[in-house]
């Protein structure tokens, strides 16, 4: 596949799509239809837009055209899990140091919380390194990351993440470690660490 894009010319971003019903079946039937958890519709989310894919969940009106309640409460709870999962950022207050990068696309724009900068490798760099200094030790188990697609079109196509425990640097156990991200679908990576230093390696990436 990857040669198949790189023989295409301009590549601005190639999206997957992931679609599945909360229901038990594409349409409401009855109130006896099985209808999937709190934790089964994270458990794709994560898998899903934690990959770097576009999670398209069915919602079946039910015969008054209202979603039923049951639908609701899950979508609700899924929502309000998500937002408290990642209402802290740890990398606020951060320092960074990296590879070369082109003027005014520093390192330090990869955690100033501003959507319209960001950090860029200098032009034919394909491979590049960013050691974030937290502020202090932090213990987690995600990881978001995002590219600006509209800008600049989505360029990487692998990378690790290491934490750094007695002076060693460990790689973390990431289920999904490549085609970094979209500006809306991100990839959450799970694992779980301690530490106050992360290494974030870009381990190849397409040219604009």
């Amino acid at each position: 596949m990857r040669q198949k894009l790189k023989d295409g010319g301009n590549l601005h971003w190639y999206p997957a799509e992931t679609n599945t019903s909360i229901r038990d079946g594409w349409f409401w039937r009855d109130e006896e239809q099985y209808v999937k958890s709190t934790e089964e519709i994270l458990d794709i989310w994560y898998r899903s837009v934690g990959g770097n894919t576009v999670f398209l969940l069915n919602v079946p009106p039910d015969r008054r055209g209202l979603f039923a309640s049951r639908d609701c409460q899950v979508l609700e709870s899924v929502g309000s899990t998500i937002c408290q999962t990642f209402f802290s950022n740890l990398a606020a207050g951060a320092t960074v140091e990296g590879s070369l990068c082109h003027l005014g696309f520093e390192a330090s724009k990869l955690v100033d919380e501003d959507p319209q900068s960001c950090w860029m490798a200098t032009e034919c760099q394909n491979q590049a390194e960013l050691t974030i200094q937290l502020s202090d030790m932090k213990t987690f188990n995600r990881v978001l990351l995002q590219e600006p697609i509209g800008n600049y079109s989505q360029r990487i196509s692998h990378f690790a993440v290491d934490s750094e425990s007695d002076g060693n640097w460990i790689q973390t156990n990431l289920p999904n470690s490549s085609n970094d991200g979209a500006e809306v679908t991100d990839p959450c990576l799970s694992f779980a660490t301690q530490s106050c230093t992360v290494k974030l390696r870009h381990l190849s990436a397409t040219e604009k």
